[in-house]
């Protein structure tokens, strides 16, 4: 025996309820109905979104605007009984809003390793236990290089706050030294936050680059060194073995 259908009145309790527990939850979609048709979340292979606050609260305000304030009461309960579309449109708001913490965490989780195994592969796996224990006595740069390095463990977390990837994809270019017999070459260099830099050793012997940020192994002969900058300054830079090698690198 089936259930005898629910009252008329009771129908539209159930739905009101539905709607305002929906309402709730879709505060910051910006399109309701089929007259407001909401676009698909960013799925981060187009363009970048801004930053998680701007992110998350564009949509809220587009919601508010297009399904509450330019449709009248009467319109929205209509589009209230329009369950299938309300709940998928809310499915998508839901999306939308979501999308900047989603892809923030995802670039979080694949940048923040990259400065970390790079310093430890470069500034220990690949230098001997003398000469760490050299770095360490200079401790004004040791300092440095670490300080550094830790705001390049944090830089990922920032970007995702204040929208910098959208600056950085945007504009990111490569540039590239070539370490002749005793000279790098083009020397100095300009480049923006987020552009990397690769240096290639041309010449006969082997050499190194080191200065602030920048840390490689001895580099042999054909071999390269790539680092990208994720801050301004100016960075002054040597090869180890062959003092006389000094270059500078001006990040804008």
């Amino acid at each position: 025996m089936h259930p005898a259908p629910a009252p008329p009145h009771r129908r539209a309790r159930v739905l009101a309820a539905a709607a305002a527990g929906l309402l709730v939850a879709g505060l910051a979609s910006p399109a309701l109905a089929a007259g407001h048709p909401m676009e698909p979340a960013p799925d981060g292979s187009g363009d970048c979104s801004p930053g998680l606050v701007a992110g998350t609260t564009a949509p809220m305000y587009g919601h508010i605007e297009k399904a509450h304030l330019e449709r009248s009461p009467g319109q929205q309960a209509g589009d209230a009984q329009k369950t299938d579309d309300y709940v998928e449109v809310h499915t998508v708001w839901i999306e939308a809003v979501t999308a900047p913490a989603r892809n923030g965490a995802d670039h979080i989780a694949g940048e923040t390793p990259k400065p970390f195994f790079g310093h430890l592969e470069h500034a220990h796996l690949q230098r001997s236990p003398g000469q760490q224990v050299s770095d360490v006595r200079d401790s004004d740069d040791y300092v440095l290089v670490h300080t550094v390095w830790a705001e390049s463990l944090l830089q990922p977390t920032i970007d995702v706050i204040d929208g910098r990837p959208c600056q950085f994809r945007a504009r990111a270019a490569a540039t590239n030294v070539a370490i002749e017999q005793r000279a790098f070459n083009p020397n100095p260099v300009a480049v923006h936050v987020g552009d990397t830099v690769t240096w290639r050793n041309t010449s006969d012997d082997d050499h190194n680059v080191r200065g602030g940020p920048v840390d490689s192994p001895v580099l042999h002969p054909g071999d390269s060194f790539s680092f990208t900058f994720t801050r301004a300054g100016t960075i002054d830079y040597v090869c180890d073995l062959h003092p006389t090698m000094q270059a500078r690198i001006a990040v804008s």
